[in-house]
């Protein structure tokens, strides 16, 4: 986990490190799965409250966030490259799923040592939520259902809002953390907000001179 963010935070960052990256996280899921499944269930009366990083509830959440990270790799391959909006916007969704599974692990745990660490899953729960939103609305754009485009757009909106909030609240949270971490300055963050804009003013645009079609109120559901 620390040599892949160490090259993650790198500012030459290459497609090679992402491959790097993507493997270490892949493994580093794979050691602690290993742990949580094999080890663990024999450390029974060894007091494990006294070791934190050992408790069912931390190596689930170890488990979940190296693989959200991982795959978080693949969702901005899948961006750089291009491909299909309905495909990438399903990527992060299912990412943003598994980011909020390992937030959800965490909840019983001493406040002390998992605040600082949830507050980090919590922004990758709404970073990669809201990214998913955005390539829904575009997609919808595309099937000329501009009205559900821009709900969703708006959304999309929101979740990004909300993880600002979240970065603001992380800087001052009790816990740990690897080094200095500044989520509101990754490249991938930052780029997010100013893209949604874009595609809601063009959605909002198109339905304003072509299709003049109802605003739901409620978020249409993912399917």
């Amino acid at each position: 986990m620390k040599r892949a963010a160490k090259i993650a935070s790198s500012n030459n960052y290459t497609e090679s490190d992402a491959k790097d990256v993507h493997t270490c996280m892949r493994k580093a899921a794979g050691i602690f799965d290993y742990v949580l499944t094999k080890v663990s269930p024999h450390l029974e009366g060894s007091r494990l409250e006294d070791w934190h990083d050992c408790t069912v509830p931390v190596l689930t959440a170890y488990k979940l966030e190296c693989t959200a990270e991982a795959q978080e790799v693949t969702v901005a391959r899948a961006i750089q490259l291009k491909h299909k909006p309905d495909l990438i916007s399903a990527l992060a969704n299912e990412t943003s799923k598994l980011f909020s599974d390992a937030d959800t692990a965490l909840r019983e745990c001493d406040v002390e040592h998992v605040t600082k660490w949830r507050r980090y899953l919590q922004i990758k729960d709404q970073v990669l939520a809201a990214y998913a939103r955005s390539f829904q609305g575009e997609y919808l754009l595309t099937l000329d259902k501009c009205g559900e485009s821009i709900r969703t757009l708006r959304e999309a909106q929101k979740l990004y809002k909300e993880a600002q909030n979240l970065c603001k609240q992380y800087e001052h949270a009790p816990g740990n953390s690897v080094g200095e971490v500044r989520p509101m300055k990754h490249p991938f963050f930052a780029k997010l907000g100013p893209v949604i804009e874009l595609r809601l003013q063009k959605s909002e645009r198109e339905n304003g001179f072509i299709y003049y079609q109802k605003i739901q109120k409620s978020y249409l559901n993912w399917n």
